[in-house]
């Protein structure tokens, strides 16, 4: 399965289901739109680029594939506020 949260949640709100499906599935895959990790440094308290969770074989490929276009959209990273990276990242 593969789920969306737009940007303005908090590390609050993601923390406690991060760390419970990662410790139920291992291999589950939690970014932020564009692909990179969520920060839980204390520090950075809003997920200010959205939440991707996904689990699964085939939605962690097309979480994948979908953060990779959405970071190569120059309009969407426009959008968030975020400088465009052409770098593979997950």
């Amino acid at each position: 399965s593969i789920s969306l949260a737009p940007p303005g949640s908090s590390s609050w709100d993601t923390a406690g289901p991060t760390a419970l499906l990662l410790a139920a599935d291992p291999n589950a895959v939690v970014t932020d739109l564009i692909g990179r990790p969520l920060v839980y440094d204390g520090e950075h308290l809003s997920n200010d680029c959205g939440v991707v969770v996904s689990a699964g074989h085939m939605a962690t490929r097309i979480h994948r594939e979908m953060c990779e276009k959405l970071r190569r959209d120059e309009v969407f990273c426009e959008a968030l506020g975020v400088v465009r990276c052409d770098a593979e990242i997950i």
